[in-house]
């Protein structure tokens, strides 16, 4: 991260911004407007309320958007999790490596739901995968990222990633910089299928200086059948005062320790954003 900003700081002078990514160091710094409505403080009308048979109707429906607001997270758990704890877990060198593996083993343990594999496979309680890709950003602008994950089979997770944006101008380059880390809880999980939510800090650098904000993220990862491999993610977060929402979403192939990847990633940046398709590799170490 450290050589990113250093690289904005040294070749994106102020004066030679003047394109996209101008556009979107702007945003990054420019508050978001909100409209409120209006009260009549003056009004004289007032409202009282009896307890009613409406009460009860109000908390069940309480209840009921309770439960429909956290389904994303109970649901993927009843459904990969029927007989939660009775298993143990942990992850092969690479995903496929073994018959019964996607990216996880799953071994079920005496009393607990669905058969016991013929016998215990070797599993390692830890994973890690680093990668590089590179991308097009509609509207002229080249990415180039690094990324990394480091997983438990204790559920949590460490991950970050960060992108150059370069920008070609007339007599000039234009550089800026967007960096993320995350602990990731892996909420659900099976051999091939695992969900995960996380929490983190995120980054934008350029030759203005930095601008922080927060990152939340939701997403899911299939591993249906040998070679493939599918993931998306969404998150909710801001840089400064600007609302910074994202999605990506990425197909992948795996050859033994490589997984090539094809995708498209969406940043939005108040009201600029930073999308388009890429392709890169990620090695399983």
């Amino acid at each position: 991260m450290l050589f990113i900003a250093a690289t904005c700081t040294f070749l994106s002078p102020r004066d030679a911004l003047a394109g996209k990514l101008d556009r979107v160091s702007d945003a990054a710094r420019s508050p978001g407007t909100s409209s409120s409505g209006s009260s009549n403080s003056n009004s004289s009308s007032s409202y009282h309320s009896t307890p009613s048979d409406s009460d009860g109707d109000d908390i069940g429906g309480a209840v009921f958007l309770f439960y429909a607001i956290t389904s994303p997270w109970w649901g993927p758990m009843v459904a990969l999790e029927p007989d939660r704890p009775n298993y143990s877990v942990g992850f092969p060198r690479y995903p496929y490596e073994t018959p019964h593996a996607g990216s996880m083993i799953v071994e079920r343990e005496p009393g607990g739901f669905g058969p016991l594999p013929p016998e215990p496979e070797p599993k390692r309680d830890w994973a890690f995968q680093l990668g590089a890709e590179t991308g097009y950003v509609i509207d002229r602008v080249f990415r180039d990222g690094l990324n990394f994950r480091f997983q438990t089979a204790y559920r949590v997770d460490f991950d970050a990633n960060w992108s150059l944006f370069m920008e070609r101008q007339p007599g000039a380059y234009t550089n800026l910089a967007m960096g993320r880390e995350h602990l990731v809880w892996r909420f659900a999980q099976s051999s091939a299928v695992q969900f995960h939510t996380s929490l983190g800090a995120q980054h934008l650098v350029d030759s203005r200086g930095n601008v922080s904000g927060v990152d939340f993220a939701y997403g899911f990862e299939v591993y249906p059948t040998k070679p493939l491999t599918f993931a998306v993610e969404g998150a909710l977060g801001n840089l400064d005062a600007s609302f910074a929402p994202r999605v990506r979403t990425t197909l992948g192939m795996l050859v033994n320790r490589f997984e090539f990847l094809f995708g498209y990633e969406h940043q939005w940046i108040g009201t600029e954003s930073l999308g388009g398709p890429f392709a890169g590799v990620r090695l399983w170490l």
